[in-house]
């Protein structure tokens, strides 16, 4: 199998595992390959979705999907909030909508660094009707000790070289989810992509795949 058909594999096992099409965020936190990989094979993230057979624009439609998945009084706030007929009362639910997707899919409380990279709203938004990001996490029922501590780049590259040194290879991001101290979400929202965060702590591209 070559590197696109085995891409192209990954969108489709997310998609029948989730019943949604895949997202960049979709893939960090429950794929097993690098957003960044897609683009360097098909040019963009929106060609490779077509060339697997989805409809890129199918992702705005089920952007609410995931509203089923937050606690019986959260559903109902935002579900309120987006269906009234005031547009500031609707934008909000839009924006806490927002928020609880990129919660799911990356499965854990999003950073700002997630919402910048993944989000479809810009954070000024949220600074404007929440105060700030982690005001609107709570919105969403998520309670302030589950937002990720800072951790920093050496810790986490220490740990890239721990996880690399037990499977001796290359850590995936799949060894980073079954042998690894932090979740792979951390890592992307500390580096730009998988292979750049494994080139800083000084891992091989050879030594695995």
């Amino acid at each position: 199998m070559t590197v696109r058909e085995e891409l192209i594999a990954e969108l489709k096992r997310l998609q029948a595992e989730t019943g949604r099409t895949p997202t960049k965020a979709l893939m960090v936190g429950k794929g097993k390959f690098d957003p960044e990989q897609y683009r360097e094979q098909f040019g963009s993230w929106e060609e490779a979705l077509r060339v697997a057979g989805f409809d890129p624009e199918a992702r705005d439609r089920e952007r609410y999907d995931t509203l089923s998945q937050l606690d019986q009084e959260s559903q109902t706030k935002i579900q309120m909030l987006l269906e009234s007929n005031e547009y500031e009362l609707f934008f909000r639910g839009q924006l806490l909508a927002e928020v609880n997707r990129l919660a799911v899919e990356l499965d854990e409380a999003p950073s700002i660094t997630d919402l910048r990279k993944y989000g479809r709203y810009s954070d000024n938004n949220y600074f404007k009707y929440f105060g700030s990001w982690s005001e609107a996490i709570k919105e969403i029922g998520v309670s302030p000790n589950e937002v990720p501590t800072r951790i920093s780049d050496l810790e986490l590259l220490a740990e890239l070289r721990r996880v690399a040194e037990a499977i001796d290879a290359k850590p995936r991001t799949k060894d980073i989810r079954e042998r690894g101290k932090y979740s792979v979400q951390t890592y992307y929202s500390h580096f730009e992509s998988w292979d750049a965060a494994c080139e800083q702590a000084g891992i091989l591209s050879t030594t695995g795949g």
